[in-house]
C-alpha cells in the first residue's frame, strides 16, 4: 500500500468535523451479547515536501495499536468483547474484504442490501462469533515545516494577488469507517463514518470512536468526552 498521493491545498477556515447518522438493519446494541473485532486496518500518509504524501508504516501501526486499545476501553463496559487469532495471511485477505466492504457502504444506503463476503462469514463461522467489529481508517498529516512553507506559501500568493487569491493549506485529516458484520442475517448490523479535517489523525481517535460509538453503544461516563 506504498502509493504516492497528491492532497490538494483547499481553502479552509476552522477544523471540521462531521460524523453521520447510525444506519443499522435492525439488530439492537442489547442483542449483541458478544462482539468479535478485527484488528483496525489503518492507513496513514506523511507529507515532509510540498503536498506529496508517502505511506507512513510507524505512523500506521502506531495508530492501529492506539485504535486497538481504544476499542477495549471504550466498549467493553457495554459489550464482552472477542480477540480474532488469525495469521498474517488470513489477516491480508481480511483486510482486502474489508477495503472492498467499505467501498461498498459508501455507495449503498442501504446496509441490509450489503452482503457479508463469503470468506469472511466463512472466518466467522470458524472463529464461532455472530457479530464482528470492523474500523477501517485512512488519513494525512504533515511535518510542522511543511506545513509552516505551506502557510508561507499562501501569504505571499495573497500578497501577489491584493488578498484577491489566498490559499490555507489543511495539516491533516482522518476519515474513520466502522461497521459490524452480522453473521445471524448475512448483512451489516451498524454502520457509521467520522471524518475530521485541517487536524492530525494520530491525535483525535478517541473522539472519533466515542462520536461512531455513541447512541448504539453504552460507552461508560468517564471514558466520555464529546467536542
Amino acid at each position: 500500500m506504498k502509493i504516492n498521493f497528491i492532497i490538494l491545498v483547499l481553502f479552509v477556515i476552522l477544523v471540521s468535523c462531521s460524523t453521520s447518522q447510525i444506519v443499522t438493519n435492525g439488530t439492537k446494541a442489547q442483542e449483541i451479547k458478544e462482539l468479535a473485532v478485527f484488528k483496525p486496518l489503518t492507513t496513514v500518509y506523511y507529507i515532509d515536501r510540498g503536498n506529496s504524501g508517502n505511506y507512513n508504516q510507524a505512523l500506521s501501526d502506531s495508530l492501529q495499536r492506539s485504535l486497538t486499545t481504544l476499542i477495549d476501553t471504550l466498549l467493553k463496559p457495554s459489550v464482552k468483547l472477542k480477540t480474532l487469532n488469525i495469521d498474517l495471511i488470513t489477516n491480508s485477505k481480511v483486510e482486502f474484504e474489508l477495503v472492498k466492504i467499505t467501498n461498498t457502504l459508501e455507495k449503498s444506503p442501504f446496509i441490509d442490501k450489503v452482503k457479508i463476503p463469503s470468506y469472511l462469514d466463512s472466518l466467522m463461522v470458524t472463529q464461532n462469533v455472530d457479530y464482528a467489529l470492523c474500523v477501517v481508517h485512512s488519513g494525512f498529516t504533515r511535518s510542522n515545516s511543511n506545513y509552516a512553507s505551506n502557510i508561507a506559501g499562501g501569504l505571499l500568493l495573497g500578497i501577489a494577488t491584493l488578498g484577491m487569491v489566498y490559499t490555507v493549506p489543511i495539516m491533516g485529516s482522518s476519515m474513520m469507517y466502522c461497521f459490524i458484520l452480522d453473521h445471524k442475517k448475512g448483512n451489516i448490523a451498524f454502520y457509521r463514518t467520522s471524518k475530521m479535517t485541517d487536524t492530525n489523525p494520530i491525535k483525535y481517535q478517541k473522539k472519533q470512536l466515542e462520536k461512531i460509538f455513541k447512541g448504539y453503544f453504552n460507552i461508560s461516563k468517564e471514558d466520555n468526552f464529546y467536542y
